[in-house]
């Protein structure tokens, strides 16, 4: 396993990056992670911060015609967006099964970036300070 040197995890340990052929790997990483208490993380723009009143479901993202809820998992850090205030929720009570590795980057490796099968209940979802992350 390759590990990324400038992503880090919640324990200090460098995140793995685990190629697109070994897509088994990343789900048992993902799921020895959930096990141990991990949860993913989703930043939404601020503006759209009482839409979480309703849960989160997939919508358009960047991946034309793919519907999807995008978080990070077992990152020391989430997406943000260069001027754009973000707040930040855990998904606190979803099962292990509803995360899925996400392949990004010029070298399609999972970087913990994961999608995430929805619908998700909006009491599912835990506010989260960006210094607890």
């Amino acid at each position: 396993m390759i590990y990324h040197e400038q992503q880090t995890m919640p324990r200090g340990e460098y995140m793995p990056c685990i190629d697109i052929e070994d897509v088994e790997e990343a789900l048992v990483f993902i799921r020895d992670l959930f096990a141990q208490g991990e949860r993913p993380k989703i930043t939404v723009p601020k503006k759209y911060a009482d839409t979480l009143q309703f849960g989160l479901r997939e919508h358009a993202s960047w991946v034309p015609g793919f519907n999807l809820i995008a978080a990070t998992f077992g990152r020391n850090d989430v997406f943000t967006k260069k001027g754009e205030e973000r707040i930040c929720v855990e998904a606190a009570s979803i099962i292990a099964d509803q995360i899925q590795p996400r392949f990004t980057g010029p070298d399609k490796h999972f970087h913990g970036v994961v999608i995430l099968k929805g619908p998700i209940p909006p009491e599912a979802l835990r506010p989260v300070q960006f210094e607890e992350i």
